[in-house]
């Protein structure tokens, strides 16, 4: 198959897992097709994408008739089919393969989905104030609500798509699970803090890398790997959840700092996690666009109607 034609990514800009195989896609120059699932309206939730991924989850990424899940999954899959450097997944049976191995696991152990949902739930846990686009900023109230309303629809759906029964009533009770989790401060606070020993450990490792002698290094050797990806993508996280001044500063854990100072000037980093709030408001502003272009359809020129939906709609969201 054409390389042009063969991928195609379903995601979200903001979400945190997405961004782990959009780096990946953007540091191998892969050409690929976008598919954007808004997780927050509930499209997740619609029968074509429950066909195409049971679990009801982003991202998902297609090659053809072959479908890959889980962000891990597809970053090392990318990496296979797409022979550019860098090389992103060294041999898993060389040492330097070992360590990036061990390096994803401690970071993707890390459930950020309720540190994200616990610092909107409770803003006094961000250090520095909360930093996310705009349109993710909802109250708990309305994140409950939404919570119960997509619980509900995943029940409803269940009665009318048995061969989907199983899909749906596992993410109803997920749904339902995730707000009294997300709801337990205490347990939120505890994530946090074992989010502040890995990056520790993070700490200590670049410090090690130094002693080793290699100056310009990443965090497992002198080439960037998808460890890097993976620790780019939560320090983004922390820095959008103000969570930064905690874990990492030019005084406390220096390494870190310098370590992010670096890796955000990647062009794939500033597209995917410093762009995200960017490309969020781009996708909600499209979206505004095709329910208020045609009413505002009589004005002289598409492009002029266009010009207002933007002016009535991008300072909501920006």
């Amino acid at each position: 198959m054409d390389m042009k034609n063969r991928f195609t990514l379903y995601y979200f800009p903001t979400s945190y897992y997405s961004h782990l195989v959009l780096i990946a896609l953007e540091e191998k120059q892969a050409l690929y097709k976008e598919k954007i699932i808004n997780f927050l309206s509930g499209e997740q939730l619609k029968v074509k994408f429950v066909r195409l991924y049971y679990k009801c989850e982003i991202p998902v990424l297609t090659d053809g008739d072959k479908v890959v899940v889980e962000s891990k999954d597809i970053v090392d899959y990318i990496d296979k089919e797409v022979p550019t450097e860098p090389k992103l997944v060294p041999d898993k049976s060389s040492e330097i393969g070992k360590e990036v191995e061990r390096v994803r696991g401690i970071l993707g152990r890390i459930c950020m989905e309720y540190i994200t949902y616990g610092c909107l739930f409770y803003p006094e846990l961000s250090h520095s104030g909360l930093k996310l686009p705009k349109a993710f900023l909802k109250t708990r109230k309305e994140i409950e609500d939404a919570w119960s309303t997509f619980a509900t629809t995943c029940a409803e759906l269940a009665d009318k798509h048995p061969d989907l029964r199983d899909a749906y009533l596992t993410k109803n009770q997920y749904f339902t699970k995730k707000i009294s989790l997300c709801s337990d401060k205490v347990r939120v606070q505890k994530a946090i803090d074992d989010l502040d020993k890995v990056f520790e450990q993070m700490e200590t490792l670049l410090i090690q890398n130094k002693k080793d002698g290699v100056e310009e290094t990443w965090i497992v050797g002198p080439t960037l790997t998808a460890a890097d990806i993976s620790l780019a993508t939560l320090i983004g996280r922390a820095v959008y959840l103000g969570l930064d001044s905690k874990l990492f500063s030019r005084d406390k854990r220096p390494e870190v700092y310098q370590y992010w100072t670096r890796i955000s000037e990647r062009s794939s980093i500033k597209k995917t996690v410093l762009g995200a709030a960017k490309a969020t408001a781009q996708y909600m502003l499209k979206q505004k666009a095709k329910i208020v272009l045609p009413v505002i359809g009589g004005l002289a020129t598409v492009g002029l109607a266009a010009g207002v939906a933007a002016l009535l709609i991008a300072k909501k969201y920006t």
